[in-house]
């Protein structure tokens, strides 16, 4: 059960990174009041950077803005896996 929570903070937190309008965020995580969501936006405030290319051409291939996050989440993946097959090409050792 815990493993579902974290997933779900870790999409809560993400959506709110890639830009996903609060109100809109409230409704997909199912909370009762705004202030529950807002610190999923504050967190991602707290720790904003830029985004990976990726993630950015997949923003740019939607227009909806529903699939347009889902295909961001989805392209994180894809940066996560070229990032650890780089440092395997450097020969340092990926922890598994």
């Amino acid at each position: 059960m815990r493993y579902w929570h974290i997933v779900r903070h870790s999409f809560g937190t993400h959506a709110a990174l890639f830009g996903v309008n609060p109100w809109r965020l409230q409704t997909w995580m199912c909370h009762k009041r705004i202030d529950e969501t807002m610190l999923y936006v504050h967190v991602a405030e707290a720790h904003a950077r830029e985004l990976p290319e990726c993630i950015q051409q997949a923003a740019l291939s939607e227009v909806d803005p529903d699939r347009r996050v889902l295909k961001m989440l989805g392209a994180r993946g894809s940066h996560v896996a070229a990032a650890a097959g780089s440092n395997n090409n450097t020969g340092e050792m990926s922890a598994a």
